[in-house]
């Protein structure tokens, strides 16, 4: 199938499953993801897939962040959840909603999300990741 399909495929199947949900109909797959976004999304495959089951509480009383300003209460319960298990944090009270992730941050969330990760492990690194491999013995 060429990579067109499937991308075509994983979206019908993500928006089937409530993971992505589109603005009045619609998906713009051009679009850069927002910190919120991703926010909705990570809690939404955790809740469809009962990952939450598997991490342990990192938090447990939920801390509001001072600049989410979007009345979405989807938002709030997944800011709740994200916080209470450490996957997606803030910095000083901030959760920078509308900020950007950078490929780096969205890996270092699939790390927390997936294998409970902390933050020793999902820091960025500021050297070159071979050589992060292969001082872990990562690399073959």
């Amino acid at each position: 199938m060429p990579y067109h399909q499937q991308q075509q495929q994983a979206i019908i199947v993500l928006k089937h499953e409530g993971i992505i949900k589109g603005y009045q109909g619609e998906i713009f797959p051009d679009n850069t993801l927002q910190r919120y976004e991703m926010a909705l999304m990570i809690d939404r495959i955790s809740t469809i897939y009962h990952l939450y089951d598997t991490l342990p509480i990192q938090q447990p009383h939920y801390i509001p962040y001072t600049d989410v300003q979007i009345n979405d209460p989807e938002l709030q319960e997944a800011l709740k959840n994200l916080q209470k298990y450490a996957i997606m944090k803030g910095n000083n009270g901030k959760f920078f909603p509308t900020q950007q992730l950078t490929g780096e941050q969205l890996l270092a969330l699939f790390g927390r999300l997936l294998y409970g990760l902390h933050d020793a492990v999902t820091k960025p690194r500021r050297g070159t990741y071979q050589d992060f491999f292969t001082q872990h013995n990562m690399i073959p």
